[in-house]
């Protein structure tokens, strides 16, 4: 871990202190997870990254309305914003990023939702996808140099992030801007309104130069951290950058605490699901990211549609998920309140032999094939 550098000043070293010492606590812990809750801190982590980068751009829209609209059910707002990129073409270029990721749970996770956005297309401009692609692009060259200045020493993280500001200062891309004249409202020379630039591109390669600082590992994105310097931030140096990093950190943290909760449920393995059965793999998604619909969830688990049901059915037997009916389809998410219980029903995954539940949905499929298609 880096050291503290005394020559920021004593405030400033005691708020880079607490940072450290929970950027410490976040390598300690990601050293020590359980394979289930890396899946499930992996999904919360890569959700939480779309959705700030989309709140950045200006799109607003609650929980729900994301989570259906990634599932393509819905537009993800009421009303675009102006100046905002467009949000299918903003999440393409993460979950692209993001699939280069060194850390396995992320990449593959990454990769897979890719493969399952089903978010209603833009109607943009092929140059405004390519923007926002390029927007990723200019945040990894950005990050290389800074690496490449850091070879040359050990700073801190804060110190670091303070490098970074100057950067930004330097860049077209990320330096703060101000919008374009709205020609028909009168002019407001007191107003202070900017468009915020797109900095949920460079918290996507936060992990790299923290690594280089002595910071955790693996290199791991990190929403939120990278924001524009307040006013009067020179009188303070550093102290913006500290407390920055220790709400970003805790951020990660809590969010860690809540993926190692959820994963008790299916790890060790309960004695309901056979030792083949995928439905904790299942969980796992939707614990992490959030909703899905069963055709999304086929696509990642490169399962049938009769074996989502299965894997559902057991779940919601387990009192692990609910569904929930959006636009005609079904939405699967986890209970908000797990508890254990030791009363919990054997479910009917575990109480037939193989050879019978392929018969069961052999006669599943002819019935599928009698009956009109509907909805997931």
């Amino acid at each position: 871990m880096s050291y503290i550098d005394e020559s920021l000043g004593m405030e400033a070293v005691e708020w880079s202190g607490r940072a450290m010492y929970a950027l410490g606590q976040l390598e300690g812990s990601l050293r020590h997870l359980s394979s289930a809750a890396r899946r499930i801190f992996a999904g919360k982590l890569l959700k939480a990254c779309l959705m700030i980068a989309l709140r950045q751009e200006g799109h607003a829209f609650t929980h729900t309305r994301f989570h259906a609209w990634f599932a393509g059910l819905a537009t993800l707002s009421d009303a675009a914003p102006r100046n905002g990129r467009p949000p299918r073409a903003v999440c393409l270029a993460i979950l692209t990023e993001l699939g280069h990721s060194p850390w396995e749970p992320l990449s593959g996770l990454a990769l897979s939702l890719r493969e399952a956005f089903l978010a209603p297309q833009d109607f943009a401009s092929p140059e405004a996808h390519q923007e926002a692609f390029q927007v990723v692009r200019e945040a990894g060259a950005l990050t290389a140099r800074l690496v490449s200045q850091l070879s040359l020493g050990n700073p801190s993280p804060v110190v670091v992030l303070r490098r970074l500001q100057k950067e930004m200062k330097e860049s077209l891309q990320f330096a703060p801007r101000k919008p374009e004249p709205d020609l028909k409202r009168p002019l407001d020379l007191n107003a202070e309104c900017g468009l915020s630039p797109p900095l949920w591109a460079l918290d996507l390669f936060v992990g790299q130069w923290l690594g280089s600082s002595g910071g955790w590992l693996p290199a791991l994105p990190c929403p939120g951290l990278v924001r524009a310097r307040p006013d009067g931030w020179d009188a303070r140096p550093s102290i913006p950058e500290a407390t920055n990093l220790l709400e970003a950190i805790s951020t990660l943290l809590d969010l860690l605490a809540e993926a190692s909760k959820q994963a008790q449920f299916i790890e060790p393995r309960p004695p309901q699901f056979r030792s083949s059965s995928r439905a904790p793999d299942l969980f796992a998604l939707i614990a992490g990211f959030g909703p899905l619909r069963s055709s999304q969830l086929e696509t990642m688990l490169s399962a049938s549609r009769l074996g989502i049901r299965s894997m559902t059915s057991a779940l919601e037997e387990a009192h692990l998920i609910d569904r929930r009916r959006i636009a005609g389809s079904h939405l699967f998410e986890a209970r908000s309140h797990l508890e254990r219980s030791s009363s919990v029903a054997v479910i009917s995954e575990a109480a037939f032999s193989p050879a019978a539940l392929d018969e069961f949905e052999a006669s599943l499929a002819a019935l599928d094939r009698l009956l009109p298609d509907e909805k997931d």
